[in-house]
Protein backbone atom coordinates (compact mmCIF):
# COMPACT_ATOMS: atom_id res chain seq x y z
CA UNK A 1 0.00 0.00 0.00
CA UNK A 2 1.39 3.36 -1.00
CA UNK A 3 1.72 6.08 1.57
CA UNK A 4 -1.23 8.47 1.31
CA UNK A 5 -0.37 12.01 0.23
CA UNK A 6 -2.40 14.89 1.63
CA UNK A 7 -3.18 18.19 -0.01
CA UNK A 8 -3.82 20.16 3.21
CA UNK A 9 -0.13 20.86 3.92
CA UNK A 10 -0.60 24.57 3.36
CA UNK A 11 -3.47 24.65 5.85
CA UNK A 12 -1.43 22.64 8.31
CA UNK A 13 1.49 25.00 8.09
CA UNK A 14 -0.74 28.04 8.36
CA UNK A 15 -2.54 26.61 11.38
CA UNK A 16 0.72 25.62 13.01
CA UNK A 17 2.24 29.04 12.47
CA UNK A 18 -0.86 30.67 13.95
CA UNK A 19 -0.77 28.35 16.95
CA UNK A 20 2.92 28.91 17.60
CA UNK A 21 2.56 32.64 17.13
CA UNK A 22 -0.24 32.80 19.69
CA UNK A 23 1.65 30.61 22.18
CA UNK A 24 4.88 32.56 21.82
CA UNK A 25 3.05 35.88 22.05
CA UNK A 26 1.37 34.81 25.25
CA UNK A 27 4.50 33.44 26.93
CA UNK A 28 6.67 36.43 26.12
CA UNK A 29 3.91 38.94 26.81
CA UNK A 30 3.57 37.47 30.26
CA UNK A 31 7.25 38.16 30.97
CA UNK A 32 7.26 41.80 30.07
CA UNK A 33 6.27 43.25 33.42
CA UNK A 34 7.97 40.76 35.69
CA UNK A 35 11.43 40.72 37.15
CA UNK A 36 12.45 38.37 39.92
CA UNK A 37 15.82 37.52 41.41
CA UNK A 38 14.87 34.19 43.00
CA UNK A 39 13.03 30.98 42.26
CA UNK A 40 10.27 29.09 44.03
CA UNK A 41 9.34 25.41 44.06
CA UNK A 42 5.81 24.05 44.47
CA UNK A 43 3.98 21.74 46.84
CA UNK A 44 2.37 18.46 45.71
CA UNK A 45 -1.17 18.50 44.36
CA UNK A 46 -2.61 16.74 47.42
CA UNK A 47 -1.46 19.55 49.73
CA UNK A 48 -4.26 21.19 51.76
CA UNK A 49 -3.11 24.71 50.81
CA UNK A 50 -4.59 24.55 47.31
CA UNK A 51 -8.14 24.11 48.57
CA UNK A 52 -7.61 26.63 51.38
CA UNK A 53 -6.33 29.33 48.99
CA UNK A 54 -9.15 28.66 46.53
CA UNK A 55 -11.63 28.99 49.39
CA UNK A 56 -10.15 32.33 50.48
CA UNK A 57 -9.92 33.59 46.90
CA UNK A 58 -13.61 32.85 46.31
CA UNK A 59 -14.68 34.50 49.55
CA UNK A 60 -12.61 37.65 49.04
CA UNK A 61 -13.37 38.10 45.34
CA UNK A 62 -9.81 37.58 44.10
CA UNK A 63 -9.26 37.24 40.36
CA UNK A 64 -7.05 34.14 40.46
CA UNK A 65 -6.12 31.21 38.23
CA UNK A 66 -6.26 27.99 40.26
CA UNK A 67 -7.46 25.38 37.77
CA UNK A 68 -3.87 24.65 36.70
CA UNK A 69 -1.82 23.00 39.44
CA UNK A 70 0.72 22.83 40.94
CA UNK A 71 1.50 26.49 41.47
CA UNK A 72 4.64 27.86 43.06
CA UNK A 73 4.86 28.61 46.77
CA UNK A 74 5.72 32.20 45.83
CA UNK A 75 2.44 32.63 43.96
CA UNK A 76 0.61 31.06 46.89
CA UNK A 77 2.22 33.65 49.14
CA UNK A 78 1.08 36.49 46.86
CA UNK A 79 -2.48 35.17 47.01
CA UNK A 80 -2.33 34.93 50.80
CA UNK A 81 -1.14 38.53 51.12
CA UNK A 82 -3.97 39.75 48.92
CA UNK A 83 -6.52 37.69 50.85
CA UNK A 84 -5.22 39.04 54.17
CA UNK A 85 -6.21 42.55 53.10
CA UNK A 86 -9.75 41.47 52.23
CA UNK A 87 -10.82 39.00 54.91
CA UNK A 88 -13.75 40.46 56.83
CA UNK A 89 -13.67 40.93 60.59
CA UNK A 90 -16.46 38.42 61.16
CA UNK A 91 -14.94 35.68 59.00
CA UNK A 92 -13.44 33.83 61.95
CA UNK A 93 -12.73 30.49 60.26
CA UNK A 94 -11.16 32.22 57.27
CA UNK A 95 -8.82 33.91 59.72
CA UNK A 96 -7.86 30.45 61.01
CA UNK A 97 -7.07 29.30 57.46
CA UNK A 98 -5.21 32.52 56.77
CA UNK A 99 -3.04 32.17 59.87
CA UNK A 100 -2.25 28.55 59.01
CA UNK A 101 -1.25 29.57 55.48
CA UNK A 102 0.89 32.43 56.75
CA UNK A 103 2.78 30.05 59.03
CA UNK A 104 3.38 27.51 56.25
CA UNK A 105 4.44 30.15 53.68
CA UNK A 106 6.29 32.41 56.12
CA UNK A 107 9.58 32.29 54.19
CA UNK A 108 7.96 33.26 50.89
CA UNK A 109 5.81 35.97 52.49
CA UNK A 110 8.84 37.49 54.18
CA UNK A 111 10.69 37.42 50.85
CA UNK A 112 7.88 39.29 49.13
CA UNK A 113 7.77 41.93 51.84
CA UNK A 114 11.53 42.38 52.13
CA UNK A 115 12.58 41.57 48.57
CA UNK A 116 13.84 38.19 47.41
CA UNK A 117 17.61 38.13 47.51
CA UNK A 118 18.20 34.89 45.65
CA UNK A 119 20.62 33.74 48.36
CA UNK A 120 21.65 30.09 48.53
CA UNK A 121 19.18 28.14 50.66
CA UNK A 122 18.70 24.41 51.29
CA UNK A 123 16.06 22.68 53.36
CA UNK A 124 17.26 19.12 54.02
CA UNK A 125 13.72 18.25 55.16
CA UNK A 126 10.74 20.42 54.30
CA UNK A 127 8.17 17.81 55.31
CA UNK A 128 7.69 14.08 55.87
CA UNK A 129 4.56 12.06 55.23
CA UNK A 130 3.47 8.54 56.16
CA UNK A 131 0.33 6.80 54.93
CA UNK A 132 -1.01 3.36 55.84
CA UNK A 133 -3.96 1.59 54.21
CA UNK A 134 -5.76 -1.62 55.12
CA UNK A 135 -8.38 -3.11 52.80
CA UNK A 136 -10.34 -6.37 52.59
CA UNK A 137 -9.36 -6.75 48.93
CA UNK A 138 -6.92 -4.90 46.61
CA UNK A 139 -8.13 -1.50 45.45
CA UNK A 140 -6.78 1.63 43.78
CA UNK A 141 -6.51 4.72 45.98
CA UNK A 142 -7.78 7.47 43.71
CA UNK A 143 -5.77 10.61 43.02
CA UNK A 144 -2.70 9.50 44.96
CA UNK A 145 0.04 8.96 42.37
CA UNK A 146 -0.76 5.32 41.65
CA UNK A 147 -1.04 4.20 45.28
CA UNK A 148 -2.53 0.70 45.65
CA UNK A 149 -4.45 -0.41 48.70
CA UNK A 150 -3.96 -4.04 49.72
CA UNK A 151 -4.34 -6.10 52.83
CA UNK A 152 -1.48 -3.87 53.94
CA UNK A 153 -0.06 -0.84 52.14
CA UNK A 154 2.42 1.65 53.56
CA UNK A 155 3.87 4.73 51.92
CA UNK A 156 6.55 6.95 53.37
CA UNK A 157 7.84 10.05 51.61
CA UNK A 158 9.81 13.19 52.35
CA UNK A 159 10.72 16.43 50.64
CA UNK A 160 14.01 18.24 50.38
CA UNK A 161 14.37 21.47 48.44
CA UNK A 162 16.76 24.30 47.79
CA UNK A 163 17.38 27.34 45.64
CA UNK A 164 20.23 29.48 44.47
CA UNK A 165 19.23 32.61 42.63
CA UNK A 166 17.06 31.67 39.68
CA UNK A 167 17.66 27.89 40.02
CA UNK A 168 15.94 25.58 42.49
CA UNK A 169 15.21 21.92 43.09
CA UNK A 170 12.63 19.72 44.79
CA UNK A 171 13.25 16.03 45.58
CA UNK A 172 10.67 13.67 47.07
CA UNK A 173 12.01 10.15 47.74
CA UNK A 174 9.37 7.57 48.51
CA UNK A 175 9.09 4.06 49.94
CA UNK A 176 6.11 1.84 49.11
CA UNK A 177 5.19 -1.49 50.68
CA UNK A 178 2.29 -3.51 49.33
CA UNK A 179 0.92 -6.86 50.56
CA UNK A 180 -2.20 -8.36 49.01
CA UNK A 181 -3.94 -11.12 50.87
CA UNK A 182 -3.85 -13.38 47.80
CA UNK A 183 -0.08 -13.10 47.49
CA UNK A 184 2.60 -14.71 49.60
CA UNK A 185 5.31 -12.20 48.75
CA UNK A 186 5.58 -8.59 49.81
CA UNK A 187 6.15 -5.93 47.16
CA UNK A 188 8.33 -3.04 48.25
CA UNK A 189 10.00 -0.27 46.30
CA UNK A 190 12.19 2.72 47.06
CA UNK A 191 12.36 5.37 44.35
CA UNK A 192 12.02 9.05 43.55
CA UNK A 193 8.32 9.78 43.86
CA UNK A 194 8.88 13.11 42.12
CA UNK A 195 11.76 15.46 41.72
CA UNK A 196 12.82 18.26 39.42
CA UNK A 197 15.12 21.15 38.75
CA UNK A 198 13.41 24.46 38.01
CA UNK A 199 14.81 27.68 36.58
CA UNK A 200 13.19 31.10 36.22
CA UNK A 201 14.11 33.58 33.51
CA UNK A 202 12.02 36.63 34.24
CA UNK A 203 8.56 35.04 34.29
CA UNK A 204 9.46 32.00 32.20
CA UNK A 205 9.64 28.81 34.24
CA UNK A 206 11.53 25.80 32.90
CA UNK A 207 11.11 22.57 34.86
CA UNK A 208 12.99 19.33 34.14
CA UNK A 209 12.26 16.18 36.12
CA UNK A 210 9.40 14.00 37.38
CA UNK A 211 6.13 15.64 38.36
CA UNK A 212 2.31 15.33 38.25
CA UNK A 213 -0.14 17.98 37.03
CA UNK A 214 -3.81 18.80 37.64
CA UNK A 215 -5.52 20.44 34.67
CA UNK A 216 -9.08 21.62 35.18
CA UNK A 217 -11.63 22.76 37.79
CA UNK A 218 -12.78 19.29 38.89
CA UNK A 219 -12.33 18.47 42.58
CA UNK A 220 -12.72 14.71 42.12
CA UNK A 221 -11.10 14.45 38.70
CA UNK A 222 -10.44 16.00 35.27
CA UNK A 223 -10.32 14.57 31.76
CA UNK A 224 -6.73 15.29 30.66
CA UNK A 225 -4.32 15.24 33.63
CA UNK A 226 -4.58 14.58 37.38
CA UNK A 227 -2.40 12.96 40.02
CA UNK A 228 -4.33 9.69 39.69
CA UNK A 229 -1.35 8.05 37.94
CA UNK A 230 2.29 8.11 39.09
CA UNK A 231 4.30 11.20 38.19
CA UNK A 232 6.34 10.95 34.98
CA UNK A 233 9.46 12.54 33.51
CA UNK A 234 8.92 15.77 31.63
CA UNK A 235 10.25 19.07 30.41
CA UNK A 236 7.69 21.75 31.25
CA UNK A 237 7.56 25.35 30.09
CA UNK A 238 5.17 27.87 31.64
CA UNK A 239 4.94 31.34 33.08
CA UNK A 240 6.07 31.20 36.70
CA UNK A 241 3.50 33.65 38.05
CA UNK A 242 0.14 34.41 36.46
CA UNK A 243 0.09 37.88 34.91
CA UNK A 244 -2.08 39.89 32.54
CA UNK A 245 -0.69 40.14 29.00
CA UNK A 246 -0.53 43.58 27.35
CA UNK A 247 -2.76 44.75 24.53
CA UNK A 248 -4.32 43.29 22.44
CA UNK A 249 -4.53 40.30 24.81
CA UNK A 250 -5.16 42.19 28.05
CA UNK A 251 -8.83 41.10 27.98
CA UNK A 252 -7.65 37.64 29.09
CA UNK A 253 -6.77 38.88 32.58
CA UNK A 254 -4.63 36.64 34.76
CA UNK A 255 -3.20 34.02 32.44
CA UNK A 256 -1.15 30.84 32.65
CA UNK A 257 0.31 29.00 29.64
CA UNK A 258 1.76 25.50 30.07
CA UNK A 259 3.47 23.20 27.57
CA UNK A 260 5.22 19.92 28.31
CA UNK A 261 7.07 17.08 26.65
CA UNK A 262 7.38 13.91 28.70
CA UNK A 263 7.65 10.14 28.57
CA UNK A 264 5.31 7.57 30.14
CA UNK A 265 5.59 3.85 30.84
CA UNK A 266 6.26 1.27 28.15
CA UNK A 267 3.39 -0.39 26.36
CA UNK A 268 2.63 -2.29 23.15
CA UNK A 269 1.49 -0.17 20.19
CA UNK A 270 0.02 -1.61 16.98
CA UNK A 271 -0.03 0.35 13.70
CA UNK A 272 0.55 0.13 9.95
CA UNK A 273 3.72 1.42 8.29
CA UNK A 274 3.92 1.41 4.50
CA UNK A 275 1.13 -1.18 4.39
CA UNK A 276 2.89 -3.52 6.84
CA UNK A 277 1.38 -4.24 10.31
CA UNK A 278 3.87 -3.30 13.02
CA UNK A 279 3.95 -4.05 16.74
CA UNK A 280 6.19 -1.79 18.81
CA UNK A 281 6.96 -2.11 22.50
CA UNK A 282 8.22 1.27 23.65
CA UNK A 283 7.73 4.22 25.98
CA UNK A 284 5.39 6.74 24.29
CA UNK A 285 6.11 10.44 24.40
CA UNK A 286 3.51 12.52 26.19
CA UNK A 287 2.90 15.95 24.66
CA UNK A 288 0.61 18.32 26.55
CA UNK A 289 -0.54 21.91 26.57
CA UNK A 290 -2.94 24.07 28.56
CA UNK A 291 -4.14 27.67 28.44
CA UNK A 292 -5.86 28.95 31.59
CA UNK A 293 -7.07 32.53 31.98
CA UNK A 294 -9.48 34.64 34.03
CA UNK A 295 -10.90 37.68 32.21
CA UNK A 296 -12.80 38.73 35.35
CA UNK A 297 -13.13 37.75 39.00
CA UNK A 298 -16.25 35.78 38.04
CA UNK A 299 -14.93 33.71 35.13
CA UNK A 300 -12.04 31.29 34.58
CA UNK A 301 -11.60 29.54 31.22
CA UNK A 302 -9.27 26.76 30.17
CA UNK A 303 -8.35 24.46 27.28
CA UNK A 304 -6.15 21.36 27.66
CA UNK A 305 -4.83 18.59 25.47
CA UNK A 306 -2.76 15.51 26.27
CA UNK A 307 -1.32 13.23 23.57
CA UNK A 308 0.38 9.83 23.68
CA UNK A 309 2.75 9.65 20.72
CA UNK A 310 5.22 7.26 19.09
CA UNK A 311 7.13 7.65 15.85
CA UNK A 312 5.80 5.53 13.00
CA UNK A 313 8.34 2.88 12.01
CA UNK A 314 11.06 4.34 14.24
CA UNK A 315 11.50 7.30 11.90
CA UNK A 316 12.12 9.72 14.78
CA UNK A 317 10.33 12.82 16.04
CA UNK A 318 10.56 15.84 13.79
CA UNK A 319 9.04 19.16 14.75
CA UNK A 320 6.47 18.72 12.01
CA UNK A 321 5.59 15.23 13.26
CA UNK A 322 4.98 16.43 16.83
CA UNK A 323 3.05 19.49 15.68
CA UNK A 324 0.54 17.27 13.87
CA UNK A 325 -0.44 15.70 17.18
CA UNK A 326 -2.14 18.95 18.18
CA UNK A 327 -3.41 19.99 14.76
CA UNK A 328 -4.66 16.95 12.83
CA UNK A 329 -4.91 17.63 9.14
CA UNK A 330 -6.25 14.35 7.84
CA UNK A 331 -9.64 13.93 6.23
CA UNK A 332 -10.58 11.15 8.67
CA UNK A 333 -9.29 9.22 11.62
CA UNK A 334 -8.93 6.16 9.41
CA UNK A 335 -6.25 7.82 7.29
CA UNK A 336 -4.16 8.39 10.39
CA UNK A 337 -4.04 4.62 10.87
CA UNK A 338 -1.72 4.34 7.89
CA UNK A 339 0.14 7.67 7.77
CA UNK A 340 1.16 10.47 10.08
CA UNK A 341 1.50 10.39 13.87
CA UNK A 342 0.60 7.33 15.89
CA UNK A 343 -1.27 9.28 18.53
CA UNK A 344 -3.94 9.02 21.20
CA UNK A 345 -5.44 12.42 22.06
CA UNK A 346 -7.60 13.63 24.96
CA UNK A 347 -8.88 17.22 24.76
CA UNK A 348 -10.92 19.29 27.22
CA UNK A 349 -12.48 22.76 27.45
CA UNK A 350 -13.54 24.10 30.86
CA UNK A 351 -15.36 27.11 32.26
CA UNK A 352 -15.80 28.12 35.91
CA UNK A 353 -18.19 30.69 37.38
CA UNK A 354 -16.84 32.07 40.68
CA UNK A 355 -18.90 34.21 43.05
CA UNK A 356 -17.83 35.70 46.39
CA UNK A 357 -19.74 36.74 49.48
CA UNK A 358 -20.02 40.36 48.37
CA UNK A 359 -22.36 39.43 45.52
CA UNK A 360 -26.07 40.13 46.13
CA UNK A 361 -27.04 36.57 45.26
CA UNK A 362 -24.54 35.20 47.77
CA UNK A 363 -25.88 37.51 50.48
CA UNK A 364 -29.41 36.29 49.85
CA UNK A 365 -28.29 32.64 50.01
CA UNK A 366 -26.12 33.19 53.08
CA UNK A 367 -22.99 32.02 51.26
CA UNK A 368 -19.41 33.23 51.30
CA UNK A 369 -18.34 31.50 48.10
CA UNK A 370 -19.73 29.51 45.19
CA UNK A 371 -18.13 27.85 42.19
CA UNK A 372 -20.06 26.36 39.28
CA UNK A 373 -18.03 24.62 36.57
CA UNK A 374 -18.34 22.54 33.42
CA UNK A 375 -15.74 20.60 31.44
CA UNK A 376 -16.39 19.27 27.95
CA UNK A 377 -13.96 16.63 26.77
CA UNK A 378 -13.14 14.76 23.57
CA UNK A 379 -11.53 11.32 23.61
CA UNK A 380 -9.85 11.96 20.27
CA UNK A 381 -9.40 14.71 17.69
CA UNK A 382 -9.76 14.58 13.93
CA UNK A 383 -10.07 17.11 11.14
CA UNK A 384 -13.54 17.88 9.87
CA UNK A 385 -14.27 16.49 6.39
CA UNK A 386 -15.99 19.66 5.22
CA UNK A 387 -14.01 22.48 6.81
CA UNK A 388 -10.69 20.59 7.27
CA UNK A 389 -10.46 22.19 10.72
CA UNK A 390 -9.64 20.18 13.88
CA UNK A 391 -12.56 18.97 15.98
CA UNK A 392 -13.05 16.64 18.93
CA UNK A 393 -15.25 13.55 18.89
CA UNK A 394 -16.55 10.97 21.39
CA UNK A 395 -17.32 13.70 23.89
CA UNK A 396 -17.86 13.63 27.65
CA UNK A 397 -19.08 16.08 30.27
CA UNK A 398 -18.18 16.98 33.83
CA UNK A 399 -20.40 19.26 35.95
CA UNK A 400 -19.55 20.59 39.40
CA UNK A 401 -20.93 22.81 42.16
CA UNK A 402 -19.06 24.03 45.24
CA UNK A 403 -20.73 25.98 48.09
CA UNK A 404 -19.17 27.56 51.19
CA UNK A 405 -21.07 29.38 53.95
CA UNK A 406 -17.98 30.33 55.92
CA UNK A 407 -17.60 27.05 57.78
CA UNK A 408 -19.51 24.29 55.99
CA UNK A 409 -18.33 23.19 52.54
CA UNK A 410 -20.48 21.26 50.07
CA UNK A 411 -19.08 19.81 46.85
CA UNK A 412 -21.09 18.00 44.16
CA UNK A 413 -19.63 16.63 40.94
CA UNK A 414 -21.04 14.54 38.10
CA UNK A 415 -19.00 13.19 35.20
CA UNK A 416 -20.04 10.97 32.32
CA UNK A 417 -18.39 9.26 29.38
CA UNK A 418 -21.37 6.90 29.12
CA UNK A 419 -21.27 6.37 25.37
CA UNK A 420 -21.44 2.90 23.84
CA UNK A 421 -19.55 4.17 20.74
CA UNK A 422 -16.21 4.56 22.50
CA UNK A 423 -14.33 3.30 25.54
CA UNK A 424 -12.78 6.38 27.14
CA UNK A 425 -9.01 6.18 27.85
CA UNK A 426 -8.75 2.92 25.89
CA UNK A 427 -7.30 2.91 22.39
CA UNK A 428 -7.19 0.46 19.51
CA UNK A 429 -3.49 1.16 18.82
CA UNK A 430 -2.13 1.79 22.34
CA UNK A 431 -2.88 -1.46 24.17
CA UNK A 432 -2.57 0.09 27.66
CA UNK A 433 -4.51 3.17 26.61
CA UNK A 434 -4.19 6.58 28.24
CA UNK A 435 -2.27 5.30 31.27
CA UNK A 436 1.04 5.49 33.09
CA UNK A 437 2.13 2.35 34.93
CA UNK A 438 -1.40 0.98 34.59
CA UNK A 439 -3.19 4.01 36.08
CA UNK A 440 -5.38 6.39 34.05
CA UNK A 441 -3.71 9.78 33.59
CA UNK A 442 -7.07 11.59 33.73
CA UNK A 443 -10.28 11.09 35.67
CA UNK A 444 -10.37 8.62 38.53
CA UNK A 445 -13.67 7.16 37.26
CA UNK A 446 -11.47 5.00 35.05
CA UNK A 447 -11.56 3.69 31.51
CA UNK A 448 -14.60 2.55 29.55
CA UNK A 449 -18.19 3.79 29.38
CA UNK A 450 -18.71 5.26 32.83
CA UNK A 451 -20.64 7.69 34.99
CA UNK A 452 -19.52 9.05 38.35
CA UNK A 453 -21.45 11.05 40.93
CA UNK A 454 -19.56 12.45 43.91
CA UNK A 455 -20.89 14.33 46.94
CA UNK A 456 -18.80 15.67 49.83
CA UNK A 457 -19.63 17.81 52.87
CA UNK A 458 -17.38 19.04 55.68
CA UNK A 459 -17.87 21.19 58.77
CA UNK A 460 -15.10 22.00 61.31
CA UNK A 461 -15.96 21.00 64.87
CA UNK A 462 -13.14 23.22 66.12
CA UNK A 463 -10.45 25.27 64.40
CA UNK A 464 -8.28 22.13 64.23
CA UNK A 465 -10.75 19.25 63.84
CA UNK A 466 -12.44 18.91 60.44
CA UNK A 467 -14.68 15.89 59.71
CA UNK A 468 -15.83 15.12 56.17
CA UNK A 469 -18.54 12.84 54.76
CA UNK A 470 -18.62 11.69 51.16
CA UNK A 471 -20.72 9.51 48.88
CA UNK A 472 -19.76 8.28 45.41
CA UNK A 473 -21.71 6.23 42.87
CA UNK A 474 -20.02 4.70 39.83
CA UNK A 475 -21.86 3.16 36.85
CA UNK A 476 -20.13 1.35 33.99
CA UNK A 477 -20.82 -1.00 31.11
CA UNK A 478 -19.55 -4.41 32.20
CA UNK A 479 -20.21 -6.27 28.93
CA UNK A 480 -23.16 -7.94 27.31
CA UNK A 481 -25.29 -4.84 27.70
CA UNK A 482 -25.02 -5.06 31.48
CA UNK A 483 -24.41 -2.05 33.71
CA UNK A 484 -22.53 -2.46 37.00
CA UNK A 485 -22.89 -0.13 39.97
CA UNK A 486 -20.61 0.64 42.91
CA UNK A 487 -21.57 2.77 45.90
CA UNK A 488 -18.92 4.26 48.21
CA UNK A 489 -19.58 5.77 51.63
CA UNK A 490 -16.76 7.48 53.52
CA UNK A 491 -15.95 9.40 56.69
CA UNK A 492 -12.66 11.19 57.38
CA UNK A 493 -11.39 13.37 60.22
CA UNK A 494 -8.45 15.74 59.75
CA UNK A 495 -6.53 17.11 62.74
CA UNK A 496 -4.51 20.23 61.84
CA UNK A 497 -1.53 21.83 63.54
CA UNK A 498 -0.80 25.55 63.41
CA UNK A 499 1.51 25.26 60.34
CA UNK A 500 -0.59 22.77 58.44
CA UNK A 501 0.72 19.62 60.07
CA UNK A 502 -2.00 17.04 59.67
CA UNK A 503 -3.21 13.68 60.93
CA UNK A 504 -5.96 12.20 58.80
CA UNK A 505 -8.07 9.18 59.76
CA UNK A 506 -10.62 7.80 57.32
CA UNK A 507 -12.95 4.86 56.73
CA UNK A 508 -14.66 3.96 53.45
CA UNK A 509 -17.16 1.24 52.62
CA UNK A 510 -17.48 0.14 48.99
CA UNK A 511 -20.29 -2.07 47.76
CA UNK A 512 -20.49 -3.29 44.15
CA UNK A 513 -22.94 -5.57 42.40
CA UNK A 514 -20.03 -7.18 40.54
CA UNK A 515 -17.55 -7.54 43.42
CA UNK A 516 -17.61 -8.26 47.12
CA UNK A 517 -17.91 -5.35 49.52
CA UNK A 518 -14.71 -3.72 50.71
CA UNK A 519 -13.76 -1.95 53.94
CA UNK A 520 -10.94 0.58 53.57
CA UNK A 521 -9.10 2.11 56.54
CA UNK A 522 -6.49 4.85 56.12
CA UNK A 523 -4.10 6.76 58.36
CA UNK A 524 -2.32 9.76 56.81
CA UNK A 525 0.23 11.82 58.77
CA UNK A 526 2.09 14.93 57.59
CA UNK A 527 4.73 16.86 59.54
CA UNK A 528 6.36 20.11 58.41
CA UNK A 529 9.78 21.31 59.52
Amino acid sequence: MERIEFTESHLRKKSLVSFLALTSTLIFALTSSFAFAGVSTSDPIWDWKYDAIERLSLATGENTVLNTRPISRLEMAKMVLRAADRVEVDDEYYKVLLKRLEEDLSEEIKGLKDGISGEFSVKPLRWVRAKAVHTDSPVQIENDYGFKGGNLSIRGEASTSGRWGSIGYELRPQYNLYKAEAKDEVEDKLDIHSGYVVAWLKNIEIEIGRDALWWGPGRRGNWVLTNNAPAFEMIKLSNAVTTTPPLPLSFMGNTRVTALLGKISKQTVNYIDNGIPVTDNKEPLFVGGRLDFSPSRYIELGVSQGVELIDRGGSGYSFDYISKTFIPTYGSNEEEDTSGPVANRVTAFDVSLNMGGDHNLMKELGLKGMKVYWTWGGETMVSDELTKLPRTCFTSNLFGLYLDNGRTELSMEYSTSFDAKVSWYDHYQFTEGYRNEGFVLGHTQGAGNRKDMFLSISHPLTDSIVPRLHFERKDWHSGGGQVSVENDFGLSIDLFGKRGEKIGISYEYRDSDSNASNNIWMLDMLYRF
